[in-house]
């Protein structure tokens, strides 16, 4: 029981501007294959959304995505929890 409780204490936490922001640097950084990810934002919690836009619209690869996925999960406890990266198509 312990351990859904805190599985659910991680799912509610919000995450900073800034922090978010030195994953997503760090991450265009180590893989230059997604220079083309221009900004990523947390939208809400529970669960846990990000909305990422790019450059020149281009839409992201799934391994991509994973790749980001995965250095959030590195760097902030989701633990049992699903993780969604919405990519915002541009408005005509």
């Amino acid at each position: 029981m312990n351990q859904v409780l805190e599985i659910q204490k991680e799912r509610n936490e919000e995450i900073g501007v800034e922090d978010l922001q030195a994953v997503f640097n760090d991450a265009r950084t180590t893989y230059p294959q997604i220079d083309y990810f221009k900004t990523l934002r947390f939208e809400k919690a529970n669960p846990p959304i990000f909305k990422l836009k790019t450059r020149r619209n281009k839409k992201p690869h799934f391994s991509h995505m994973r790749f980001l996925e995965n250095k959030i999960r590195n760097n902030f406890e989701y633990r049992g929890t699903p993780i969604f990266i919405d990519w915002v198509k541009p408005s005509k």
